[in-house]
């Protein structure tokens, strides 16, 4: 796999022949912070996030706003005699180039533009031998990329970094602390920037950090846990608990579903493939069907802690009652004693009575 700035740089080096860069991901795996930190020699590198604009005249508002204000300390404005359009490619983009220089539009969350016909025919159109682009696409919406053409695209799906990758982000780290920090995070990009500012910001070793690391990344694990299907998080919750009850036996599929036959939330082999595949897909889970794994210690903590079955609407009416027909067993107890205790007053009062003593009446 390519490494992202090289794509980019191939594009620059010939905008018009060599396809865009489109970054796919989801949420917090480094789009944003990939697109901010491109920098090459004699290029202009201006990014712009997008956002849901009502119209094209709104986004390209956005884009002029964003190149003045790369360039301009004072917006210099569009002229009333021009199309905003024909006045951006045709006069203002020539003169902003100098004459070695190169711009290239780094336009962050295009997914949102999908919505305006015009947008991608007219970035096509900004294409020139020293103008280019490089576009970033959240995963939701990655069966309609083909609503960028005419734009020619490459896509590029962002993932985990790999162990070379994390060794190179921490080449200041000893070695067994750099195989620790993959080893607790698995390369996803938001634990690795949580460890990059705590080890910034303090002289403790790297196992100290971990644990801040985690104290702040546990609602980076729930909002991904919110986006899992039913069967993903149940899948989830049974390999975690069975690497818990046996952390060095091998689980596969047929452990999970014997795991899943003993609760109310049965499922069968082909489901469990397709659900493995899904979440190996999502970066949570790696390996094979035949030996599974949470991708992470982070992440297998924190299933250990939050992951647990859903209740049912049946177990939840069986213990509504339950819980009725326990309070009424203790009324009726309640009511047993205090008859019990009447009952023995009650015989305590007649034992105790003195006896009438008869009144014998003498003759005179």
């Amino acid at each position: 796999m390519l490494n992202p700035l090289i794509l980019i740089k191939q594009h620059l080096d010939d905008p018009v022949h060599v396809p865009v860069p489109v970054f796919i991901g989801r949420d917090r795996i480094g789009k944003t912070t990939l697109l901010q930190q491109v920098v090459f020699p004699q290029t202009h590198s201006i990014y712009v996030p997008m956002q849901s604009y009502p119209n094209d005249k709104a986004w390209l508002q956005a884009l002029i706003n964003a190149t003045q204000a790369y360039f301009y300390e004072q917006p210099t404005g569009i002229p009333d005699d021009h199309t905003m359009q024909t006045w951006f490619k045709q006069d203002e983009l020539p003169n902003l180039l100098g004459r070695r220089d190169r711009i290239l539009f780094l336009l962050d969350d295009c997914h949102h533009l999908l919505h305006i016909p015009t947008v991608f025919d007219y970035l096509s159109s900004l294409l020139q031998p020293r103008i280019g682009l490089a576009l970033s696409f959240h995963q939701d919406y990655e069966e309609q990329l083909d609503k960028l053409a005419p734009l020619k695209i490459t896509p590029h799906r962002l993932r985990q970094l790999t162990t070379d990758a994390v060794s190179t982000l921490f080449a200041h780290l000893a070695e067994q602390d750099r195989h620790h920090i993959y080893k607790q995070t698995s390369g996803e990009p938001t634990l690795l920037q949580a460890y990059l500012s705590h080890l910034e910001q303090s002289e403790q070793s790297v196992h100290t950090v971990t644990s801040l690391v985690y104290e702040t990344s546990v609602s980076f694990f729930k909002d991904r846990w919110k986006r899992l299907s039913h069967n993903e998080r149940l899948m989830l919750t049974a390999i975690s608990n069975l690497a818990y009850i046996d952390p060095l036996q091998k689980i596969d599929a047929a452990r999970v579903e014997s795991w899943l036959i003993d609760t109310e939330f049965p499922m069968d082999e082909t489901t469990i493939y397709a659900t493995f595949r899904s979440l190996e897909y999502a970066e949570l889970l790696s390996g094979t069907a035949m030996n599974i794994q949470i991708r992470g210690e982070m992440l297998k903590r924190w299933l250990l802690e939050h992951a647990h079955l859903p209740q049912t609407k049946s177990k939840i009416h069986n213990d509504f009652r339950l819980n009725r027909f326990g309070w009424v067993a203790i009324v009726v107890l309640i009511l047993i004693a205090i008859l019990g205790v009447a009952l023995l007053g009650s015989n305590s009062t007649t034992q105790t009575s003195p006896p009438s003593i008869p009144t014998i009446q003498l003759g005179e």
